[in-house]
């Protein structure tokens, strides 16, 4: 007989927090904005969780990440700093550049497991069967 092992990852629901204002922004603003997004409500969600019954939750401490748990899961939720996103690195005060070419540079300052962008709400289900002991 086989054990199945299922992981679900869903990213968090869209973030209320529109992106900076102006062609060029400082690395103050850029910093700045992520600590407001970092507390920002989020716009709830649908998410399909395949009919599957998923007998535990964790989730990142971040808010928007413990409310789209909330909506999605029923039981109790264990928090875990260890989940939250890596911080982005300190950004030069006065260099203006586009919000977009911020993104793009603070991305590509991390080096890891190449993955597409997640999509808000969706469910990423991994899957492997375990021989029963």
């Amino acid at each position: 007989m086989e054990l199945t092992l299922k992981i679900g990852l869903v990213r968090h629901y869209k973030v209320k927090q529109d992106y900076p204002k102006g062609a060029f922004i400082c690395g103050r603003d850029v910093n700045a904005w992520f600590q407001t997004y970092d507390l920002a409500d989020i716009e709830a969600g649908r998410t399909d969780l395949k009919g599957i019954e998923w007998s535990r939750c964790y989730s990142s401490s971040l808010s928007r990440a413990v409310k789209t748990a909330e909506l999605i899961f029923q039981g109790p939720i264990t928090q875990m700093a260890e989940l939250k996103e890596i911080a982005p690195p300190a950004l030069p005060a006065r260099l203006r550049l586009p919000f977009l070419l911020w993104a793009i540079l603070i991305r590509r300052g991390f080096n890891g497991p190449k993955f597409k962008i997640a999509s808000n709400g969706a469910l990423y289900l991994f899957e492997r069967q375990q021989p029963e002991s």
